[in-house]
């Protein structure tokens, strides 16, 4: 297995690289919300783009930044 997991969790956004031997963790702000705490389900296409679904809503990964 090669690539990157992706998991929603109550802190934002865990990835791994390593299949899962440890995470690093990302909380998602947009701009002008208050901190994201849940991510309810994260999505990550071949292009490198990552959708995101929690408590502050969408928010999408593309081009190396975060929108809403």
């Amino acid at each position: 297995m090669t690539g990157t997991i992706y998991v929603g969790t109550d802190f934002g956004l865990a990835s791994s690289t390593n299949n899962g031997t440890s995470f690093t963790h990302q909380r998602l702000t947009p701009p002008g919300a208050a901190p994201a705490d849940v991510i309810v389900t994260a999505v990550a296409a071949n292009n490198g783009i990552i959708d995101v679904l929690g408590s502050a809503g969408h928010q999408r990964f593309s081009a190396g930044a975060w929108s809403a």
